[in-house]
């Protein structure tokens, strides 16, 4: 009905009105600022009600003088003591309500339905108490003007305050239904025809009400869909805030005890003291290494540029490398290594997975000052619980959910050593981008549960690009030619001495073009991604691979970009990808699983 939405500001004084109490109805103060939620339909219903009393009022009056000569004095007194009590009523309620946080209002939800319903009612009641006795009495001229008011209150009710269908159809029924059996007293020719006009306005009011109702759901809930998104995107906003703040401190605490270090080199004399500012130097480095990977890696998974290739994994092979590399770090600590292996298979990401299980089992032997550490694999079903238990220090109740929070560091008991913050959020989000589950159980004083849940998968031949290959880094490079693409030539003239060092010969290159001077065919080619003159690694790559077309060159891609296209294009190309910052051990390690990769038969 047009007409209708045109009418209403002129037919009520709520119109100028409806931005203060829809405001307050809309705003709770949250912390560090404002926060919003979408209008109920009870607060549509309070916002649009709750300031048209004059309204009310004017009407009553208007009725009253047009009904007083013709109603008993006694039914007319008693009806305005009624109405009376029945404005303040309503408008302590609304008040009430407007006072009150959202959460209250939200939880009395149904108390406050049956509340305003009764209102609503009321109100119907109290209109046809009135108009419908005094229609058959008064003057046909009175009698219009009666029909008239309680006609656009029905018009109102069903425009501005529909709660519910039934309630509408009730008010209908208590207001225009009396109205229209008034009329049938009325001895004028055409009062009939009034009585099937109020019939059918009533059944086109439910459905402008009905119609109108769907439609404030509708906002409603896109509405709140909207405030969760906003939600979502402002705590969203706050975590890479928290993460940018914290990854800046923890990232100049290395960064500046390298620089004391430098210093303190510059004065050391050949000797055991230089050998321990040495490995002082080089776990800042490891540290600082490891901050920015898990940076990269927890950016790459939260932004969504890291795709899962999921695979057939054995189980079995991944407890056992699990226990080649974490035993001797738990004997150090004198903890006792329990490792439970079993024929299972799992659909998985061998990366993602590597670095979950990673994760749990560094932070089990981390928090950990006495007792066992457990690793197990449990089929259940068609699933696999792959579950890492410790009997250390345990974690409150109250903080086992902050734990999976980004740059959130849970109080230490003695002892322990300290961790970074990132490890269990990036493992969350790793195992759901596995279609997996990781779960912390724990008590303070009893210990920790860490349980990876992943899709079971059925035991496969391996093929010849999924077989492991050796990770023994005592592979001799003597005898063995590299060329290493490098644009800056700081990194260049040291990642050159290093290989040297290792026994290879190395061609040291910063372009492209160069390469074409080279004239030895090299076992394995590193380059760093971006080059001069718009070029990069993967075509370095493809220039020394098309120049020595007689066999399989090895390469490996050396950048701190994480676009995960560039990823795709090296996948495409053979090429293993090295994220910078790269210690010198995972360089050595890269490059013997090349090299022995390019010699395994296929």
């Amino acid at each position: 009905m047009p007409w209708l939405d045109a009418l209403l500001p002129w037919l009520t004084f709520t119109a100028p009105r409806m931005t203060t109490p829809e405001r307050t109805l809309y705003s709770e103060s949250s912390g560090g600022g404002e926060q919003t939620s979408p209008l109920t339909e009870m607060e549509q219903f309070a916002a649009a009600a709750a300031p048209v009393w004059p309204a009310y009022l004017a009407a009553a009056a208007l009725c009253l003088s047009l009904a007083w000569n013709y109603l008993p004095r006694a039914w007319l007194l008693s009806w305005v003591a009624v109405y009376l009590t029945y404005i303040g009523v309503r408008n302590m309620l609304f008040s009430r309500y407007g006072q009150l946080p959202q959460a209250q209002r939200v939880a009395a939800a149904d108390a406050w339905r049956w509340r305003f319903t009764a209102i609503m009612l009321g109100y119907g009641l109290l209109q046809s108490a009135l108009i419908a006795p005094a229609i058959p009495l008064v003057p046909e001229g009175s009698a219009m003007l009666l029909t008239f008011m309680i006609f656009f209150s029905c018009a109102l009710v069903s425009a501005l305050m529909p709660l519910s269908v039934q309630s509408l159809r009730l008010y209908l029924a208590i207001t225009l239904l009396p109205t229209a059996l008034a009329w049938t007293f009325v001895d004028v020719e055409k009062a009939w025809f009034l009585s099937i006009v109020l019939f059918v306005a009533a059944i086109l009011f439910l459905k402008f009400g009905r119609d109108r109702l769907a439609d404030v759901r509708q906002r409603h809930d896109l509405a709140r869909r909207l405030a969760q998104s906003v939600e979502q995107l402002r705590r969203s906003n706050m975590s890479r805030t928290r993460m940018i703040m914290e990854a800046s401190h923890d990232l100049r605490q290395p960064a500046h005890a390298l620089s004391m270090m430098a210093e303190r080199l510059r004065h050391a004399t050949p000797g055991p003291d230089l050998q321990a500012r040495i490995a002082d130097m080089e776990h800042s480095i490891v540290s600082l290494t490891d901050m920015l990977g898990e940076l990269m890696e927890f950016s790459q998974l939260d932004l969504g540029e890291y795709a899962p290739r999921l695979e057939t994994v054995n189980l079995k092979s991944m407890m056992a490398d699990l226990e080649t590399r974490f035993g001797p770090v738990a004997a150090r600590k004198s903890l006792r290594w329990v490792s439970g292996a079993t024929d299972a298979y799992a659909m998985a990401d061998p990366w993602l997975l590597r670095r979950v299980m990673d994760n749990a089992v560094s932070n089990a032997i981390r928090y950990t000052v006495a007792g066992t550490v457990s690793v197990k694999c449990e089929p259940s079903g068609g699933r696999v619980l792959l579950r890492v238990q410790d009997t250390g220090p345990g974690i409150a109740a109250d903080d086992i959910e902050r734990a999976f929070m980004e740059y959130v560091r849970l109080p230490r008991s003695a002892g322990d050593e300290p961790g970074r913050g990132l490890g269990l959020a990036f493992a969350r989000r790793a195992a759901e981008a596995m279609d997996g589950q990781l779960e912390l159980v724990s008590r303070a004083g009893e210990g920790t549960t860490v349980t990876l849940t992943l899709a079971a998968a059925q035991a496969c031949e391996l093929t010849p690009d999924s077989r492991p290959v050796s990770t023994d880094t005592s592979l001799p490079l003597t005898d063995r030619h590299l060329v290493l693409v490098e644009n800056d030539e700081l990194l260049r003239r040291s990642m050159q001495d290093v290989l040297v060092g290792w026994g290879a010969t190395v061609d040291a290159v910063a372009d492209v073009e160069a390469i074409d001077r080279l004239s030895s065919r090299p076992a394995l080619v590193l380059a760093d991604l971006h080059l001069d003159n718009g070029s990069n690694g993967l075509d370095a790559i493809s220039r020394v691979r098309s120049r020595h077309p007689g066999g399989w060159i090895p390469a490996i891609l050396i950048t701190g970009d994480t676009d995960p296209q560039m990823f795709e294009h090296a996948r495409r190309q053979g090429v293993e990808v090295a994220y910078k910052p790269l210690r010198p051990s995972r360089l050595r390690q890269m490059i013997d699983e090349a090299l022995v990769s390019a010699r395994a038969p296929s």
